[in-house]
């Protein structure tokens, strides 16, 4: 399975720049609160915010995790059959 290096992106660094300042110039900036109607956000709200973002982090990652953990614990089972090894007596021509 291959894993993206997200230092590497960087199309997804800058939109994710580009959304992260319009998200906070929407929640700082009172004329475009009041635009789209956004309340004022306090502290609790942050907190709840950051620690339900944190917990999505630790169980997705507690998945991950787990996985290959599973992979390993089953048994091992091949689903081709078994190689015929060639002897001298054939004919046959390899290609790789």
């Amino acid at each position: 399975m291959h894993s993206p290096n997200l230092r590497d992106n960087r199309v997804l660094w800058i939109v994710l720049g580009i959304v992260l300042s319009a998200l906070t110039c929407v929640l700082a900036w009172p004329p475009l609160r009041e635009l789209f109607r956004f309340g004022v956000l306090h502290g609790a709200d942050l907190a709840f915010a950051a620690g339900i973002g944190l917990l999505v982090l630790i169980v997705l990652n507690a998945a991950k995790l787990k996985a290959p953990l599973a992979r390993r614990l089953q048994p091992k089972t091949s689903r081709r059959p078994p190689r015929r090894t060639l002897t001298n007596d054939d004919e046959r021509v390899l290609c790789f």
